[in-house]
């Protein structure tokens, strides 16, 4: 498999897919992949991908965990630092949602490091949002204050209008949720300013629904619902279902404090409509206890009992599938852990015995070279008694031949004295 279909198949690990999140039959998510990609060419993965990003929203958390699990092997098979910083970051989104967020930091750290290493701005503005989240939510402000700071600061850097104006909102939001709405107006208003002149029209909903909010605490019930209406009208004109029922319910809210009972029920009515047809239950929740106090406030006990038991029957019924739905991550993630652990111990294990079995070659090979060398000294130590018993037996020889000679020439030597006395006695006469 060539590096360019290794990215394809990452990208479709990274995101959730609901097709492959959920399994064909008894497949896995794994299975299905190769399967989904079996025999395409290169542009009709591309095109598979784009296809199922448009449906990514119905994955479960679960299957979400695997599949990002895997996202993680293959990055780090392929040696692929962005794609490996991208996989750490949606695992760490997983756990987010999860509401494991001291699990997501450990992620999102993961990423952030990579993201630094390889100089990736914008993937650093990203993380660092995700980091200033999950250490809000731990209840660490200055560390969550201090990521969107630097989230902000980046895309200063950047010149990024539009994700300059999103992290605007972000540094926005919490100010507001720490008490400090002056501060929050501020960076609202600039968020307003720079998303304006862009195409992302959820966020500048948000914004101004924000903005209201802030002038409703304020008492500027006017102003508030200014920007109520602005956000509504918004919403309206890009057929966002959504942020239209949020705009209803902020406006139904508004007017119930103004004194104007009609206008506050025909706009939670019509809230309440849209959040019936789409999967909207804490939005559904709230505009149900609004009715409900309206009702109550109107004198029909009735009424005010009815959406009263409707909100809390949904509210337990919010809370039993959060509860659920972590309670079926948890299981899985202690399945996903005690599997990993297993496999940890038998590398371990496996790691052991291979050293072992190294340990007892390495052994042998010494043996086998001490004896070796054992046997080279054997040989010269051989070799050399050899030539010494050669040496001695030479220098006996030779020793023979000297005390021979030796002999031989006494032998003459008395001889000549002989013949030179009796050469004496001659000449004497």
């Amino acid at each position: 498999m060539n590096r360019k279909s290794y990215h394809i198949i990452l990208l479709l690990l990274v995101i959730h897919l609901p097709g492959v999140a959920s399994g064909i039959g008894q497949t896995s998510p794994i299975d299905s992949l190769d399967q989904l990609l079996k025999g395409l060419s290169d542009s009709a993965k591309i095109s598979q991908i784009n296809r199922m990003i448009s449906q990514s929203s119905n994955s479960s958390l679960e299957s979400s965990l695997v599949i990002a699990d895997k996202a993680i092997e293959i990055a780090s098979q392929m040696k692929s630092q962005e794609d490996l910083s991208n996989a750490y970051k949606q695992k760490g989104i997983i756990y987010a949602h999860a509401l494991l967020y001291q699990d997501a930091l450990g992620f999102f750290q993961n990423s952030l490091a990579i993201k630094e290493k390889i100089h990736d701005s914008l993937g650093l503005s990203h993380i660092c949002y995700d980091l200033a989240v999950a250490h809000f939510f731990l209840q660490d402000t200055l560390e969550s204050f201090s990521y969107f700071t630097r989230a902000l600061k980046i895309s200063e850097a950047m010149s990024s209008h539009p994700f300059l104006g999103i992290r605007e909102l972000n540094l926005a939001e919490f100010y507001f949720r720490t008490g400090k709405p002056d501060e929050a107006k501020k960076h609202y208003l600039k968020s307003l300013a720079t998303l304006e002149g862009s195409q992302d029209y959820h966020n500048q909903i948000q914004v101004l629904l924000a903005l209201g909010q802030i002038e409703e605490t304020n008492l500027q019930y006017h102003r508030a619902k200014k920007y109520f209406a602005k956000a509504a009208h918004c919403a309206r004109e890009h057929q966002a279902s959504h942020e239209l029922a949020t705009s209803g319910y902020n406006m139904g809210r508004l007017f119930s404090i103004m004194g104007k009972p009609e206008l506050a029920i025909q706009h939670l009515e019509v809230a309440l409509d849209i959040t019936d047809s789409l999967d909207m239950s804490n939005l559904k929740a709230d505009i149900l206890l609004e009715m409900s106090q309206y009702y109550q406030n109107r004198q029909n006990a009735e009424k005010a009992y009815r959406y009263y038991l409707h909100y809390s029957q949904l509210q337990d019924s919010i809370k039993n599938k959060n509860r659920e739905k972590q309670l079926s991550f948890l299981n899985m993630k202690y399945d996903s852990d005690h599997k990993k652990n297993e496999i940890n111990l038998l590398q371990k294990e496996n790691q052991l015995s291979t050293e072992k079995l190294n340990k007892q070659k390495r052994i042998q090979q010494y043996s086998w070279i001490i004896v070796f060398f054992f046997l080279i000294a054997a040989g010269i130590s051989l070799r050399l008694f050899v030539i010494r018993r050669k040496t001695f037996k030479l220098l006996n020889e030779k020793s023979n031949q000297l005390l021979a000679t030796n002999e031989e020439l006494i032998a003459s030597e008395k001889s000549l004295k002989a013949l030179n006395d009796t050469k004496n006695k001659l000449y004497a006469k």
